[in-house]
């Protein structure tokens, strides 16, 4: 509790020194070694370390052979490894995690991403109706059931894909739009805020730009 109330409040320092304590007394912990690697993850980022990140996956690794026996924590793991990038041991591991428990909804939803990336829809689709099947409760059910028959649709009918392409490709020149107007509403009240002390004049049609872009 302490280790992850340290990692919430950013004191990452003191949290990695506690699971440093933590894995001497209990060092064959796969959770404790998988939240060990998220941490180190966490730190290397904040502090651009390489070394520090090649520790993390290094901590990861191990994480996944602690967890031979464990489908649940396998598959936790797996979604780790698929965050952050390391796409075929992700694969590996989910399907370690289905081998011990095939009704595992989170390996299966981790399969269903990979395929997605490698623009298999088929796959997709049989990896999300197989997690329907072993969802733990209605509401996961229905949502893998929403994706699998989103992903049919995709893949059997032409002019609906050509569709939904054309409106992910809205979607992103759009966001690329609200990016560009942060920009000129920040820089627009900064200038606004000290161009007085050059021009006064000017601060009007800044102020203008600024309310316009926001």
């Amino acid at each position: 509790s302490a280790m992850l109330d340290g990692r919430l409040v950013g004191r990452l320092n003191e949290a990695r020194e506690a699971f440093r304590r933590a894995l001497i007394v209990i060092p064959k912990d796969g959770r404790l070694i998988l939240q060990f690697a998220r941490l180190l993850r966490s730190q290397a980022s904040s502090l651009s370390d390489a070394k520090l990140l090649l520790r993390a996956r290094a901590a990861l690794r191990l994480s996944a052979r602690r967890a031979e026996k464990d489908p649940e924590l396998l598959a936790l793991v797996g979604e780790s490894f698929l965050e952050w990038g390391e796409t075929f041991r992700a694969q590996h591991t989910f399907h370690r995690a289905l081998e011990l428990r095939p009704q595992n909804f989170r390996a299966h939803i981790g399969l269903a991403n990979l395929a997605l990336r490698d623009g298999k829809l088929a796959h997709v689709i049989h990896q999300y109706r197989d997690a329907a099947v072993a969802a733990s409760d209605k509401a996961l059910s229905r949502h893998a059931v929403r994706e699998a028959d989103y992903y049919a649709l995709l893949n059997d009918d032409d002019s609906y894909l050509v569709s939904e392409l054309r409106r992910i490709n809205w979607l992103q020149h759009s966001l690329k739009v609200r990016r560009l107007a942060a920009r000129v509403t920040n820089g627009s009240i900064l200038v606004a805020l000290l161009i007085p002390y050059v021009d006064g004049a000017l601060a009007g049609p800044c102020w203008y730009l600024a309310s316009s872009s926001l």
